[in-house]
């Protein structure tokens, strides 16, 4: 957590003029709620990314201040209300509160993510260094350097696996619950829990993995109620707008030779930032497949089931755009990722630890080009 708060500390001195609100990415075409004016904003220049959002959810979670008129998409935004409320609840509502809450959630859920892997390392008869290489994963800075909600959830997804593994079932359905609250993928965790108890006859159990599922539905009726019907930006992104679904993994197999265009950057960089995004893709290919043969070999597992839902999740998937930013799938399955890497401590670590490996030409890619523009703007 130190780290975190010496590099927030850094950026948000160095490069946003002390303005902790850098750090949620406002882009110039969205405006703010007037009643939030009297906050200091930085501004980025471009269309800023989805921290921005969920800073507004955190202002107003119960949609009852008008916010939602300043998302880009409110039904997605706001059902994503874990951290932006509990950002809220321990700002006391504050305005000027609630960012800060917000910021320390992140860090906090580094904390507890490092901790966490450290307990697990240990469970599996690994060194307690292990626990370094949640640190390691790619986003887990990403969400920092935005304040999105990824690397909350990827910190739940952590306890939701220690508590399974050790037999901890009320506190994995509560991480559960939780993790669906955070992304509607955390429901794969809530299914993974309820199949693994049906498989082995245990009842109670999966009763209540159907039961922790009710959190989130009754927040989605809720939203919907306060919400004007539109259309969700995540089915924007996977393509189901007059798509079709195409055959287990065809969609990441077909993004190997469809290469985007990335606008705004350099010519020179366009070919390093395509084949480093195939570095990434590969290692999400890489890591479906495994949690697929894990499946198969622990199919009673809640750990081997969530990892072969996600991975059946990458696999079916409608269009290769999905893959086409490192920032959007590296994000999506980075609990995948994780999820391989404690299977793989069973009985191939290193093998295992492929997958994230492959993420870091392209995170580093990003983080050089980072600091190079934090250097720029420092010297002028």
């Amino acid at each position: 957590m130190g780290l975190a708060v010496v590099w927030i500390a850094l950026v948000v001195n160095s490069v946003y003029g002390g303005h902790l609100t850098g750090l949620f990415f406002h882009g110039q075409p969205f405006p703010v709620p007037p009643e939030l004016n009297s906050i200091p904003l930085y501004v980025h220049p471009n269309a800023g990314y989805d921290g921005q959002f969920y800073r507004m959810v955190a202002h107003d979670p119960f949609l009852t201040r008008g916010f939602w008129a300043y998302m880009d998409s409110a039904s997605l935004r706001a059902s994503r209300v874990l951290v932006p409320f509990a950002a809220w609840l321990l700002g006391a509502g504050n305005d000027r509160a609630i960012d800060v809450a917000y910021i320390a959630i992140q860090v906090l859920s580094i904390g507890i993510g490092v901790f966490v892997t450290g307990l697990l390392a240990r469970l599996h008869t690994r060194s307690t260094w292990w626990a370094v290489s949640y640190l390691l994963a790619p986003v887990v800075w990403l969400s920092l350097e935005r304040q999105l909600l990824d690397g909350p959830f990827l910190a739940l997804t952590c306890a939701w696996i220690w508590a399974v593994t050790t037999g901890r079932w009320g506190i994995a359905t509560v991480m559960a619950a939780s993790a669906a609250l955070c992304r509607e993928t955390g429901v794969i965790l809530v299914g993974a829990l309820g199949l693994a108890a049906l498989l082995d006859r245990q009842w109670r159990r999966a009763a209540f993995a159907v039961l922790s599922i009710l959190p989130s539905l009754a927040w989605l009726m809720y939203t919907r109620a306060m919400l004007p019907l539109q259309d969700s930006l995540a089915a924007t992104n996977l393509g189901y707008r007059g798509g079709r679904w195409n055959p287990p993994l065809q969609s990441i197999i077909k993004r190997f030779w469809n290469w985007p265009e990335f606008p705004g950057l350099n010519p020179e960089w366009q070919m390093p930032q395509h084949v480093t995004e195939l570095f990434a893709v590969a290692g999400v290919l890489f890591a479906v497949l495994y949690a697929f043969r894990a499946a198969v070999k622990w199919p009673r597992d809640p750990v081997a089931l969530a990892a072969a839902g996600f991975a059946l999740l990458a696999a079916l998937l409608p269009s290769w755009r999905f893959f086409a930013e490192f920032y959007g799938f590296g994000r999506s399955f980075a609990p995948l990722l994780f999820l391989v890497m404690i299977l793989g401590w069973r009985t191939q670590p290193r093998i295992a630890a492929i997958p994230t490996g492959l993420q870091y030409p392209r995170f580093l890619l990003e983080a050089g080009g980072s600091a190079w523009r934090a250097l720029q703007l420092l010297r002028f």
